[in-house]
């Protein structure tokens, strides 16, 4: 590997038992730069196949031209995404406090696990994720009627 920053082949001392030169230690800390970047391209990748080098050529540099504008939009937008989401919290904050009541969040479901329909016979041996509201017995399709027979029997009789 050559270098214009490293001049001999001095090992490191940090790298323990494995004795890398310096040159790959500072490597391989300083390489997320262009980990970053590969990442970047292939995100927003403008380039086209060609056999023609000024074209490649081309389309490296606007992609490179691609992620340099973009990194520096984000570092001019960064302050006020920052305060578009204070302002949002406080706002949300604040509106509790004036209806003084709690809000309940969303309702947790967890996940069913797939069981064998409760009026099908044996021999069909239906499976499904649906169930009762009431009674959370396994329903199929052809019997779910938002609650199964049974509790519609229940609540009309």
């Amino acid at each position: 590997m050559m270098s214009s920053l490293h001049h001999d082949d001095e090992i490191d001392p940090e790298s323990g038992t494995q004795r890398k030169p310096s040159i790959i230690t500072f490597y391989n800390s300083t390489k997320s730069g262009v980990d970053v970047v590969d990442k970047l391209s292939r995100t927003y990748d403008v380039s086209r196949n060609s056999k023609r080098w000024p074209l490649t050529l081309f389309f490296s540099l606007l992609n490179h031209a691609n992620i340099n504008s973009f990194i520096v939009h984000m570092f001019n937008n960064e302050s006020s995404k920052k305060k578009k989401r204070q302002s949002s919290c406080s706002s949300r904050k604040r509106v509790h406090q004036i209806l003084d009541e709690e809000v309940p969040g969303p309702p947790q479901k967890q996940p069913r696990k797939s069981q064998r329909c409760s009026f099908c016979p044996r021999n069909k041996d239906r499976k499904t994720l649906n169930g009762c509201f009431k009674c959370n017995v396994a329903i199929c399709k052809e019997h779910a009627n938002l609650m199964c027979q049974k509790c519609t029997d229940l609540d009309n009789g």
